[in-house]
């Protein structure tokens, strides 16, 4: 699998054929998640398509991070190419849902995230959702600081 070159063959048919190109990049996707072949650029993709038609890509991507790592590539995507406004709103979803893991992973996404007014504005927001005193107060410093570090 990693001869073929599927990265180049999916964002080829992403350009010309969206539908086509989702459908094999979802089963990259998949492919991935069950097996040891990796595409680490495979996350970018859903990125670079048109704003509207792969927001459904875009949240898999975000629902299926595990690590650091992944979200930071996430944030280093979603700003590179221009969705801002999509980075805030599922960083807002996930730090008003009231859980801990969420809320930890959108500070991550807005530590690791450019600078910008947008941002700033959202981190005001989340700022009073984190409890003081845990283990979340950390995680938020540690982003809160990764964010300031980004301008």
């Amino acid at each position: 699998m990693d001869e073929f070159p599927w990265l180049e063959l999916t964002e080829a048919l992403m350009c010309r054929r969206f539908d086509l190109g989702l459908s094999v990049w979802n089963k990259l996707k998949d492919a991935m998640q069950e097996g040891i072949v990796k595409i680490p650029e495979l996350a970018r993709l859903p990125f670079d398509a048109p704003e509207g038609v792969a927001e459904t890509a875009r949240n898999d991507i975000l629902q299926d991070a595990i690590n650091e790592q992944e979200i930071a590539e996430i944030a280093r995507h979603a700003s590179k190419h221009e969705r801002t406004a999509w980075l805030i709103e599922k960083a807002l979803n996930l730090a008003r849902s009231g859980e801990a893991t969420s809320l930890a992973m959108s500070l991550m996404l807005l530590g690791f995230a450019h600078t910008s007014q947008e941002l700033d504005a959202a981190w005001s927001e989340i700022d009073a959702l984190v409890p003081r005193g845990g283990w979340l107060e950390d995680v938020y410093r540690l982003s809160r600081h990764a964010y300031d570090r980004n301008c």
